[in-house]
């Protein structure tokens, strides 16, 4: 069985000349050979899917290279993967996002889906504590609520924060007042005048 630098060749292309797809398990993803064809990207998709429990990153990739040379039809890899459209545009969105390079292998695919709306700042902050802490999925979204939650809190100690925060605070505008107001004295003396007359 040949090896790429970075992992060993599928199993299931073992038989081609030349290998097409390497996995890439310290990185927890694919490498395609860059001149791979249509029909060998099709195949390592029956290839993957007929594997139990395939690694989502392994579908994720396989579908970033689809879409990579304009292969990606949509029926076509819900019908090989045996996928939803909405759950292939989350593989789709989770590769691109999260490419092979910045995958933590002591995280679960899960851990980096939790983060995935995020800034990548922020991303890579919550998953090294996450690695740190050995935090599950869990304790992991739980983390990112606070962490969301203390980073939209105003800083009432920056002065422009603060401008700003009061300005938005509604204005205390006070009732009419139920009674007549009294009259002045300019009021009474001209409706004195008028009855004098």
């Amino acid at each position: 069985m040949k090896s790429s630098p970075s992992g060993i060749l599928f199993p299931v292309l073992s038989h081609e000349p030349e290998p097409v797809m390497f996995l890439d398990e310290t990185r927890m993803g694919i490498e395609f050979a860059p001149e791979i064809t249509y029909h060998e990207w099709k195949r390592c998709g029956e290839g993957l899917t007929w594997r139990e429990q395939t690694n989502p990153w392994f579908l994720a990739d396989w579908i970033q290279e689809g879409e990579k040379h304009s292969w990606y039809l949509r029926e076509e890899i819900c019908r090989i993967t045996g996928k939803t459209p909405d759950e292939i545009a989350s593989l789709s969105h989770m590769a691109k996002r999260f490419p092979a390079f910045r995958r933590r292998t002591r995280l679960s695919y899960g851990h980096h889906q939790a983060v995935v709306v995020l800034p990548t700042e922020e991303q890579e902050v919550l998953l090294t504590r996450a690695e740190e802490h050995q935090w599950d999925i869990l304790d992991l979204r739980q983390a990112k609520a606070s962490f969301l939650a203390d980073r939209d809190r105003p800083n009432l100690s920056d002065p422009v924060t603060t401008l700003s925060a009061s300005r938005q605070q509604p204005v205390d505008i006070p009732p009419p007042p139920s009674e007549p107001r009294p009259e002045t004295a300019m009021a009474l003396e001209t409706r004195n005048a008028s009855s004098r007359d």
